[in-house]
């Protein structure tokens, strides 16, 4: 994205940013959701959804929208997070 204020090239920063999330996260909706919100490091560092106030009433209300904590994902986009095999 060369321009954030350009509409057309935000909304493709943003959904190829959560398509990368997505693929991290392994379709992990709410810690994609969350590292949206609050960024990839703070949701490994906690291992899951941060303890942030303003990040767990966000992937509440996504969650509220969208109904589903798995995603489709591409694999071949990433590796997944490390701390995945911390939260489980």
């Amino acid at each position: 994205m060369k321009n954030a204020y350009n509409v057309s090239q935000n909304i493709k920063g943003g959904v190829g940013y959560l398509r990368w999330l997505l693929s991290y996260y392994r379709g992990n909706v709410p810690l994609a959701v969350a590292a949206y919100n609050t960024g990839e490091g703070a949701v490994d560092l906690h291992k899951g959804v941060p303890p942030y106030k303003e990040t767990r009433a966000y992937v509440k209300k996504v969650l509220g929208l969208y109904r589903g904590t798995q995603h489709s994902f591409d694999a071949s986009i990433t590796n997944a997070s490390p701390a995945l095999q911390k939260m489980r």
